[in-house]
């Protein structure tokens, strides 16, 4: 983000936050060094977006560049218990290289009748080498993506697989 980080300019931020978020990345640094928050309240959208990528799809976030007064409007606004701060981004791509990658896995699926079954395999496979248990359940949640999938878009389907234990997340 660059600019001016406020009440007004937050749900921009929030937007565009939960985009990177959709990619699914183990973890996302987020730069501020050439933000300038001038309402507190607006880094209260860091922490609702870091709560929810913790939940799905498992991401957490750490912010770099930060000066001191907004480290410490964070930890004022408890934005410091979701997210990490590093000093900067060097440091954070360091920091962010020690968390571990969930198993992951993504095929990309033709939009035919075969497509189901094609999501059944691939669960199947990826359940069997990660040790997940209730394969059965996953192979039917992911056949009936993939078909919704089929039917009302028919697109090239991505299907992605990510173990963040206890969970497994079928997208």
């Amino acid at each position: 983000p660059d600019g001016v980080l406020d009440a007004y300019t937050a749900a921009d931020l929030r937007v565009a936050l939960r985009e990177c978020i959709a990619e699914q990345p183990a973890g996302l640094v987020i730069d501020v060094s050439t933000l300038s928050v001038v309402d507190d309240i607006g880094l209260t959208v860091v922490a609702a977006v870091a709560q929810q990528a913790a939940r799905w799809p498992g991401t957490r976030l750490i912010v770099a560049g930060a000066s001191g007064d907004l480290v410490h409007a964070a930890r004022t606004l408890g934005v410091e218990g979701y997210v990490s701060f590093c000093h900067d981004l060097g440091a954070a791509k360091v920091e962010i290289s020690r968390w571990p990658v969930p198993p992951r896995r993504r095929q990309q699926i033709p939009p035919d009748r075969n497509a189901p079954g094609v999501a059944r395999t691939v669960v199947q496979e990826f359940c069997a080498a990660e040790g997940v248990r209730g394969e059965d359940a996953a192979q039917l949640v992911a056949s009936e993506l993939v078909t919704n999938a089929v039917l009302h878009a028919g697109t090239p389907i991505d299907l992605t697989l990510r173990l963040i234990p206890p969970m497994l997340h079928i997208a």
